[in-house]
C-alpha cells in the first residue's frame, strides 16, 4: 500500500520566507569576552601598575540585536593587558595609573550577507599621584563579518561586534604601548 501526502504550499511558503528572514536578520546573541580578547605583543612594556574601568556598553536584548556589554569588554581588556604584560599588573589596590575606557557607541548592522560593526571608544589614561592625563584618545574600529565567518545572520552580527571590540582593544593597547611612562617614585 502506498500512502500519498500532498503538501499544502500555502503553508510552506510563509514558513520558508520566515526562516529566510530569520537567517538574514536574526535575534540578538551577546558578544563574548573570550572572543573579544586579542593576542597582543606591545612594542614596549611599562614599569607601572594600572586599574581598569569600562563605562558604557549595553547588555544584549535577545529579542533585538547583539550588543557589547561593558563588563565583557572590561574582562577582555584586562585579559589582554595581563597576557601582553603591557603594565606590570592590573590592580584595583593602589595602582600607579587609571585606565578608563568609555564605550561611546557600537554601530551594529541590522541585516545583510556581510555585516560591519564599528566600535567608538574613548581611552583615558591618568597618573594616580597627581591625576595628570597621560593619554586621551578616541578610537574607532570597524570589523566586517561575512557568511564564511558565520552562516546565520545573528551569529554574523555577534562576530562583527566581537571583531570590532577586539580591534579596538588591539589599537588601544598599541597606542598605550607607544607612550613613554616613567617608573613611579615611591
Amino acid at each position: 500500500m502506498i500512502i500519498s501526502a500532498r503538501v499544502n504550499t500555502r503553508n510552506v511558503r510563509p514558513a520558508v520566507l520566515s526562516l529566510l528572514c530569520l537567517w538574514l536578520v536574526g535575534c540578538g546573541l551577546a558578544a563574548r569576552a573570550d572572543r573579544m580578547t586579542p593576542g597582543v605583543s606591545p612594542a614596549k612594556q611599562h614599569p607601572t601598575s594600572v586599574s581598569v574601568a569600562v563605562n558604557g556598553g549595553n547588555k544584549t536584548n535577545p529579542l533585538w540585536t547583539s550588543e557589547i556589554a561593558g563588563d565583557d569588554f572590561r574582562t577582555a581588556l584586562i585579559d589582554s593587558i595581563n597576557a601582553s604584560r603591557l603594565f606590570t599588573a592590573v590592580t584595583a589596590d593602589q595602582p600607579d595609573m587609571n585606565l578608563t575606557v568609555t564605550l561611546i557607541k557600537t554601530i551594529v548592522p541590522s541585516s545583510g550577507m556581510t555585516m560591519t560593526s564599528t566600535v567608538v571608544a574613548q581611552w583615558h589614561l591618568a597618573r594616580v599621584t597627581d591625576s595628570a592625563m597621560v593619554a586621551d584618545e578616541y578610537i574607532v574600529t570597524p570589523f566586517e563579518a561575512g557568511p564564511f565567518d558565520a552562516l546565520l545572520a545573528v551569529e554574523r552580527v555577534r562576530a562583527a561586534n566581537e571583531g570590532a571590540a577586539r580591534a579596538n582593544i588591539v589599537e588601544g593597547l598599541r597606542r598605550l604601548s607607544d607612550l613613554t611612562i616613567e617608573s613611579p617614585r615611591k
